[in-house]
């Protein structure tokens, strides 16, 4: 006799080679999600990945964060910040990491739209 089957719930993550860096980049804690965590950041950022389902006083947050910080603003079409990072709710990101950053840059499609920096 068998043991009945487990079964488990896979949550959807985007795959890709963005997701791969972003994946880099959380595991190394070098990620800042939400306007609040992103606004306490001193210094320079290189790189902010903005939702396209973000509300008009998030995106004008994450404008006048990348003007102060000096990143380059990032706005997702398909997949949302929220399941990049997951994190319920999340519309807005920073990726501390200046190589991840490049890596990311150079990685973008048709996906991601550069909106800022």
């Amino acid at each position: 006799t068998r043991a009945p089957r487990k079964t488990y719930i896979v949550m959807a993550m985007p795959s890709g080679k963005i997701a791969t860096y972003i994946g880099f980049a959380r595991r190394a804690r070098k990620v800042k999600v939400g306007v609040n965590a992103i606004s306490t950041v001193k210094g320079h950022i290189p790189l902010m990945l903005v939702c396209a389902t973000a509300s008009e006083n998030t995106l004008s947050d994450a404008k006048s964060l990348a003007k102060k910080h000096g990143a380059k603003l990032v706005m997702t079409k398909q997949i949302t910040v929220e399941d990049f990072f997951d994190k319920e709710n999340a519309r807005l990101a920073a990726i501390l990491d200046e190589n991840l950053s490049e890596a990311i840059l150079k990685n973008l499609t048709e996906e991601y739209e550069i909106i800022g920096g």
